[in-house]
This record gives structure tokens, C-alpha cells and sequence, in this order.
């Protein structure tokens, strides 16, 4: 049952992590595409 849990966490925190990495770069993508736009 230990185990379980143990792998539940770990999800949990790893399905954080991508959310915050997806987020920076969405962020990222949106900052290069606003700097194209600009120098065109």
C-alpha cells in the first residue's frame, strides 16, 4: 500500500513540474512570436 501512495505522490509532484515547464514555455513561444511580429 506504501508503494502505492509513494507512486501517487511522485505523480502528483511530476505532473506539477510539466505544468509549471509547459507554462514557461508557452510563455517562451508567445514572447519569440510577439518579438517576430515586432521586427517585421
Amino acid at each position: 500500500m506504501g508503494g502505492v501512495r509513494y507512486f501517487f505522490v511522485c505523480h502528483k509532484y511530476v505532473n506539477k513540474i510539466s505544468k509549471k515547464k509547459i507554462k514557461i514555455a508557452g510563455n517562451f513561444i508567445f514572447f519569440r512570436l510577439n518579438y517576430a511580429a515586432r521586427n517585421i
